[in-house]
């Protein structure tokens, strides 16, 4: 399902929502979108927890939200947009900002080339924000289910990761007993710590 999606929106300017809670490699998904469209976009990132540490936010509000990623996007062109952390707006909030976006922004960015991934933490989001994903913005809502949940995944995520990481050169062997441990081991670091076992 996501290999179906991600090519469904690698080369659209539809807004996509990626679910899945802490490690599930949602900024993998959403770098890895961006890299496999034809016309590749520099990618920004909007981190909201971080914003709300830096300016010491009781709460993040759609108003502060709507100011953020009009300033990232000024004057810019075919970019990838990615507003980490959604989640931590309220339901009302989230409503309130993908309104805002569809009737205000939308048009503009598809102009502009500018596509824009959100990320969120929580793992089932509200009923009425996938309205607005697939029934106003025409875009769509992938959710990630932790590593642990689909075990028969690993093997393959593993190998993604160790030719992602390979940059070209041989793959490295693994042995059996190696897949073995990898399928038995718990991962509590979810799909982030079995990439960076890849990467080491």
């Amino acid at each position: 399902v996501a290999h179906e999606l991600g090519h469904r929106f690698k080369d659209s300017f539809a807004p996509l929502l990626i679910c899945g809670s802490n490690g599930s490699g949602k900024k993998f998904i959403a770098k890895t979108l961006n890299n496999l469209s034809e016309n590749k976009k520099s990618f920004v990132e909007i981190n909201l927890t971080e914003l709300k540490n830096l300016y010491s936010w009781d709460a993040v509000t759609y108003l502060q939200v709507m100011e953020i990623i009009k300033d990232k996007t000024a004057l810019k062109k075919n970019i990838c947009l990615y507003v980490k952390d959604f989640q931590l707006l309220d339901r009302s909030n989230q409503i309130k900002l993908l309104d805002i976006f569809e009737k205000v922004l939308f048009k503009d960015f598809q102009m502009r080339q500018i596509k824009v991934i959100f990320s969120s933490s929580n793992i089932q989001p509200d009923a009425q924000v996938y309205d607005y994903f697939y029934k106003y913005l025409k875009g769509g809502a992938l959710v990630i289910p932790d590593l642990n949940t689909r075990k028969r995944d690993i093997i393959m995520l593993f190998e993604y990761f160790l030719k992602y990481y390979s940059e070209g050169d041989d793959i490295p062997q693994v042995a059996s007993e190696v897949y073995a441990l990898l399928e038995n081991y718990r991962w509590p670091g979810n799909v982030r710590e079995l990439r960076l076992t890849a990467a080491h």
